[in-house]
């Protein structure tokens, strides 16, 4: 089984969308791909539904996983 995080995007002034992700490095690139306009994006743990972290367009991952604690 691989790790997987919930991301919900906001990949515009008007548009969320969400994606279940089990690379964050791969995943800004298909937004970067996909939603150019692309402005933050939030991390939720699938086991809680909780916010882990965020990221912005400018304030992207370093890894390719984040903690989930």
């Amino acid at each position: 089984m691989q790790f997987k995080v919930i991301c919900i995007v906001k990949a515009s002034k008007e548009k969320y969308v969400k994606y279940h992700v089990t690379n964050l490095l791969n995943f800004t690139a298909f937004l970067d791909r996909v939603y150019p306009a692309w402005l933050f994006f939030n991390v939720f743990n699938p086991a809680t539904n909780k916010q882990v972290t965020s990221f912005t367009k400018y304030n992207r991952p370093k890894e390719k996983k984040v903690s989930l604690e």
